[in-house]
C-alpha cells in the first residue's frame, strides 16, 4: 500500500530532527509547490450516541456525487481535491444525513442515529438491490481469493481487551493511568496458502502486554472467515446464512441505500437483515459492493439475535495483482455484557492488516510443513525496532500507557509464571518444580471402582524436553484393589509433530470389548466411562511409537505382552479356554487419515481442527501364540468413517460407521462388546453408543455399526431468545458369534445380534440456559429414544428410554 506522504508531517519530521533541519526544510518546501493546487481534508466519523467509530460512512463533496470517499473500518478518512472543498454530505445507515461546511483540521464528525426512519417505497418492479446481489453471487466464485492457485501475504495484528465500567475506571485511576486498557496483543504472521486445502501460517513475532515469555496471536480470521464469500459464515461457533449466496433474496431483506461513483467503477451500498418470519440464523449490515466484477469491497455485519457474546465483524478489500480483490483489513469487536460483576463488561477488538499480498506465487507442496499454523524459536524475541517497522499505525498513546503500566504489573507479579501453570492446567497439569502432577491419576470414577484415588509424576521441560519419565498409583475405594505403573517416553526433536518412542509396564484395569479403532476419541461430555462394570486385571508392558507419514495421516506402532485375569465370573468348555488367566502378545498398528485438517499449535500443545472431510481410521491386531508364553494366534481388525458437516439452511449432520472383525475364537474380555450406554444411574446422551442397549448386553467377534445424527442448529423453532436445537438419531447395528464359540464359551448373560439392531431418537437440547462465568451458554436438554425391530421388548414402554443432554455454546 503506497501513501503520499502529507507536507506538514514532513514539516513535523524536519522540527523534530535537528541534524536534517535544513535539508528537510527544503523538502518541505519543495512539497508546499508540488502539491500547491491541491486541497486534502481528513477527519473521523463517530456514532454521537456511543462516540464508537462508523466505518464505511458515505462522504459526499460539494453535493457532487461523482466526487467523495468512504471512511475506513476505524471511521476515518482522508481526501485530496484540486477544487475547494466547502460542503461535505455524511450519510451512515440508521443515521441522519449530515451537511456540514468544511473547515480547516482534522474533523471529528458525530453523527445522530434516526430513530424513526420512514420506510421507503420502491417503484419498480424489482427491487434494485436484488439485482446487485444477483450478480454478486454469480460471480463469487471468482472472487473468492481461496480459489485462487495460491497466494502468500504478511499481516499485522492487534487486540486490545479492556474491561468497562465505573469500578474498574476507579481501579485504573488508583493505579495512575485510567485510560489504559487491561490488555494488548500484537503479531506478525506469515500465511502461504495453495489451493484446494495447503495452508501454513507462521507467527514470526509475538507480544503480549505483562508477559515476556508468553507467545500468542489472535487474528481477526479466527472468529470470522478469512473472505465473506462462504454460504455458511462460521463466527466463532455459530454458523450463518450468508447474504451472498444463492436463495438469500428469499431469506434477507436487502435495500439499496446509496450509488457512489468512484473513479471509472460504482459503488452500490447495500443494507440487509433477515425477512420477518423467516426461521434461520441470519446476519444484519450493510455491504459495499464494487461493479468491477461486482466485487465486495466492505462488509459490516453482526448477527442478528444477540447471544452471550455480541460481535461485529468489519472487512475491507482492495485490488491487488491481476486486478483481483483481496482482503486488505479485518476487524472485529466483541462484547459481553455483566463480565465480571453487574457494571463490568468485556470489550475486545481486534485488528488485522494484510500487505505483501503475492498472487498466484510460485510455490509447491514441499514448501509445506505438516504443522499448520506454529510458532518461531524466536517470536518473542524481536526488539523494539522490528515492531516499529511491522506496525501498520503507530500505538497510540494509551496503548503505550498500557505496555508500561501492564509490564510493570506482569513483572512484579510474576505474570509468566502465573500463566505457565495456566497452560499446564489446561492440559490437566500441576506443575511441582521440575515434575508434572497429571490430575487424571489424582481421581477417577467408574461403576466398578467406584472413586479411584492415587497420584501421577511426571518429569517436565525443566528435566529434558526430549524424555520424559513417569509413574502413578491408584486405589479403588469400591473395588479394593491397587493399581500403578511407569513409563518413559523419548521425543526425537522439540517439534511436537516428530516420532515418539515410549516403553511402558502397568498393573492396573482394563474395561472388557472395547473398540480400540477409535480409542484416541475424546470427548469433554462424554460420560461412557463411568458406566463400565466389567473389567479385567491386566499386568503388561508396552512398546509404543507415534509418528506422521504422508500429509493428514497419523499412526501408532506398538508391541504388547500381557496378563489378563477377568474380575467377572464366566465358563468355558474349551481347553484353551479353560483358565481364569491368559497371557496374550500381539503387534498393533493404527492409522488416521483426516484430510485437510489443520493442526494448530497453541499453549505449547497440538490441537486439531477437524475439516468437512471425512476421516479414516484402520487398527490391525496381530497375536503370535508362544511369544513371551502368548496363549493365542489370531488376528483383529477394526475400521471406522466418521464425518462432521454443515448444510446451508439445514444444519449439522455426524455420522460414523464401524466395522470389526476376529478371525478366531478368543476370550470374552477381547470380543467387541460394550457399546451400549443405557444406563439408569447415568441416564446422558453418550455420542456414537446406544442409548437403548444396556452396555455389555451383546457379544461379537464381528460387527458393524451406523451412528447418525442431524442437529438443525435452532432453525426449526425460534420464539423471541428461546430457540432450542433439534437433533434427530438414528443408529443401526449388526454382529455375530461364530456358532463354534457360543457351544464352548458360557457367561451369566451375553446376546448375539446376527439381526438388525434398530433405535431412533429425537434430543432438544438448550430447553435451559445458564450463563457460565459469562461467556458462555451452559445448555440442558432431554432426548427420548426409541428401540424398536427385532430386538424390541414386548411392552411398548419398554422400548422408550428417556435421556438428558448438555451442551456448551455461546448462542
Amino acid at each position: 500500500m503506497f501513501q503520499i506522504l502529507h507536507p506538514y508531517r514532513i514539516y513535523f519530521y524536519a522540527l523534530s530532527n535537528l541534524c536534517f533541519k535544513k535539508c528537510l526544510l527544503w523538502v518541505f518546501l519543495g512539497c508546499i509547490n508540488l502539491y500547491a493546487q491541491d486541497y486534502n481534508l481528513s477527519g473521523k466519523v463517530i456514532s454521537e450516541a456511543t462516540k464508537e467509530p462508523l466505518a464505511f460512512a458515505t462522504i459526499i463533496v460539494n453535493d457532487d456525487y461523482s466526487q467523495g470517499t468512504i471512511t475506513d473500518i476505524s471511521g476515518n478518512f482522508t481526501y485530496t481535491s484540486v477544487d475547494p472543498i466547502e460542503t461535505l454530505s455524511i450519510s451512515y445507515v440508521g443515521y441522519k444525513t449530515q451537511k456540514i461546511e468544511v473547515s480547516e483540521g482534522d474533523l471529528i464528525i458525530k453523527m445522530i442515529p434516526e430513530s424513526n426512519r420512514l420506510k421507503e417505497v420502491f417503484l419498480y418492479s424489482e427491487n434494485p438491490a436484488h439485482r446487485i446481489i444477483k450478480e454478486a453471487v454469480h460471480r463469487k466464485e471468482e472472487n473468492t481469493p481461496e480459489n485462487l492457485f495460491a497466494f502468500k501475504y504478511k499481516t499485522y495484528n492487534k487486540t486490545i481487551y479492556d474491561i468497562r465500567g465505573d469500578s474498574i475506571v476507579k481501579e485504573k485511576e488508583k493505579l495512575g493511568n485510567e485510560n489504559s486498557y487491561f490488555l494488548i496483543m500484537e503479531s506478525v504472521i506469515e500465511r502461504k496458502y495453495k489451493k484446494p486445502n495447503l495452508n501454513e501460517e507462521q507467527v514470526i513475532a509475538s507480544k503480549v502486554s505483562g508477559f515476556k515469555e508468553l507467545a500468542l496471536a489472535v487474528q481477526a480470521s479466527d472468529l470470522q472467515p478469512f473472505s465473506f464469500y462462504h454460504d455458511n459464515l462460521k463466527l466463532i461457533d455459530r454458523h450463518f446464512l450468508n447474504p451472498i449466496s444463492k436463495g438469500s433474496i428469499n431469506k434477507y431483506d436487502f435495500k439499496l441505500e446509496e450509488v457512489i461513483e468512484k473513479e471509472q467503477d460504482t459503488v452500490f451500498i447495500i443494507s440487509f437483515l433477515p425477512l420477518p418470519n423467516k426461521n434461520f440464523s441470519g446476519l444484519r449490515g450493510f455491504l459495499h459492493i464494487n461493479s468491477d466484477n461486482y466485487a465486495v469491497e466492505k462488509v459490516n455485519a453482526t448477527p442478528y439475535k444477540k447471544g452471550v457474546v455480541d460481535l461485529l465483524i468489519q472487512q475491507q478489500y482492495e485490488k491487488v495483482d491481476g486486478g483481483f480483490w483481496f482482503p486488505n483489513e479485518l476487524k472485529f469487536e466483541l462484547y459481553i455484557s455483566d463480565y465480571l460483576s453487574k457494571d463490568q463488561n468485556l470489550i475486545v477488538e481486534g485488528a488485522s492488516y494484510i500487505y505483501d499480498v503475492e498472487i498466484n506465487p510460485s510455490i509447491t507442496k514441499r514448501d509445506f510443513s505438516l504443522m499448520n499454523f506454529s510458532f518461531s524459536e524466536d517470536a518473542i524475541k524481536k526488539d523494539s525496532l522490528f515492531w516499529e517497522n511491522h506496525r501498520v499505525h503507530e500505538l497510540t498513546a494509551d496503548e503505550v500507557a498500557t505496555y508500561q503500566l501492564i509490564d510493570s504489573i506482569g513483572e512484579k507479579y510474576k505474570f509468566d509464571a502465573f500463566m505457565g501453570v495456566s497452560k499446564d492446567l489446561i492440559n490437566n497439569k500441576v506443575p511441582i518444580g521440575p515434575l508434572h502432577l497429571h490430575l487424571s491419576k489424582v481421581s477417577t470414577y467408574n461403576k466398578f471402582e467406584g472413586f479411584r484415588l492415587g497420584l501421577g509424576l511426571y518429569t517436565n521441560d525443566r528435566i529434558s524436553d526430549k524424555f520424559i519419565l513417569g509413574a502413578f498409583f491408584g486405589y479403588g475405594l469400591r473395588d479394593d484393589l491397587w493399581k500403578y505403573g511407569g513409563s518413559i517416553e523419548y521425543r526425537i526433536s522439540k517439534n511436537k509433530l516428530s516420532p515418539s518412542f515410549q516403553i511402558s509396564y502397568e498393573h492396573d484395569l482394563e474395561e472388557t470389548g472395547r473398540s480400540k479403532v477409535n480409542a484416541s476419541h475424546r470427548n469433554l461430555l462424554n460420560f461412557r466411562p463411568l458406566i463400565a462394570t466389567r473389567f479385567d486385571r491386566v499386568d503388561k508392558y508396552n512398546f509404543i511409537s507415534t509418528f506422521r507419514g504422508i500429509r493428514y495421516l497419523t499412526g501408532t506402532l506398538s508391541f504388547e505382552t500381557a496378563r489378563r485375569e477377568p474380575l467377572y465370573e464366566f465358563t468355558s468348555m474349551a481347553s484353551d479356554l479353560s483358565n481364569l488367566s491368559y497371557k496374550i502378545s500381539y503387534f498393533s498398528l493404527r492409522l488416521r487419515y483426516a484430510y485437510a485438517e489443520q493442526v494448530k499449535e497453541v499453549f505449547g500443545q497440538l490441537f486439531p481442527e477437524p475439516s468437512s472431510y471425512p476421516v479414516f481410521s484402520l487398527y490391525l491386531e496381530k497375536g503370535i501364540k508362544g511369544m513371551v508364553g502368548s496363549d493365542f494366534s489370531y488376528f483383529k481388525t477394526e475400521a471406522s468413517i466418521e464425518q462432521n458437516f454443515y448444510t446451508k439452511n439445514l444444519g449439522r449432520t455426524r455420522y460414523r460407521m464401524e466395522v470389526g472383525y476376529i478371525n478366531r475364537n478368543l476370550p470374552y474380555g477381547m470380543l467387541f462388546t460394550g457399546e451400549g450406554s443405557h444406563d439408569t444411574d447415568f441416564p446422558f446422551i453418550m455420542p456414537y453408543t446406544f442409548h437403548t442397549m444396556y452396555p455389555y448386553e451383546f457379544l461379537s467377534n464381528r460387527y458393524m455399526h451406523l451412528f447418525f445424527n442431524h442437529s438443525f442448529e435452532g432453525l426449526l423453532f425460534k420464539k423471541g431468545n428461546f430457540h432450542p436445537d433439534i437433533v434427530i438419531h438414528h443408529n443401526i447395528g449388526l454382529g455375530s458369534l461364530s456358532s463354534s464359540y457360543k457351544e464352548e464359551y458360557s457367561l451369566s448373560s451375553f446376546r448375539t445380534k446376527e439381526k438388525v439392531y434398530l433405535e431412533t431418537g429425537v434430543e432438544i437440547q438448550n430447553l435451559l440456559k445458564i450463563k457460565y462465568f459469562n461467556m458462555l451458554n451452559l445448555g440442558f436438554g432431554v432426548g427420548v429414544f426409541y428401540r424398536y425391530g427385532d430386538y424390541s421388548y414386548p411392552k411398548f414402554h419398554e422400548n422408550i428410554i428417556p435421556k438428558v443432554t448438555f451442551n456448551l455454546s455461546i448462542n
